[in-house]
């Protein structure tokens, strides 16, 4: 359940994430959404992801996506099933596609943030293929 002032933690969130640089294991997008999740409900999932499984790179990322059946099937198992695009609002975590890649993202106003090498990347809201509802 979303805390009451979420809005203003997911805002923050963003602030402080304007200027990171992608890491993998530190500032990726499962982690980022992880982090904005934990701001707004108070869970702990950067800690469950960080103490589950190591990874630092692209290799060992995708080590872990492949173990546990792709990027949809993990997210799942921390958020619960997913949904349909058409539900997705501001805080909740969706899958998106950019440059054919998946990405992990929140919504916040009509757009998808998500860490990129540049900062946080704003993709638009048209390119959201799942919805997890937050």
């Amino acid at each position: 359940m979303r805390r009451a002032d979420w809005m203003e933690r997911l805002q923050g969130c963003v602030e402080n994430a304007k200027l990171l640089p992608f890491r993998y294991g530190v500032h990726d997008c499962c982690l980022w959404a992880a982090r904005c999740v934990d701001e707004m409900c108070g869970t702990n999932h950067v800690y469950a992801i960080e103490s589950r499984f190591n990874y630092s790179d692209e290799d060992s990322a995708n080590a872990v996506i492949v173990a546990g059946k792709g990027l949809l099937a993990l997210v799942d198992e921390f958020l619960g099933d997913h949904t349909g695009k058409q539900w997705a609002a501001p805080g909740d975590v969706v899958l998106v596609r950019n440059a054919g890649r998946a990405l992990v993202g929140i919504v916040v106003g009509h757009s998808v943030i998500a860490p990129s090498d540049h900062g946080l990347l704003v993709l638009p809201y048209d390119d959201i293929a799942v919805c997890w509802k937050v």
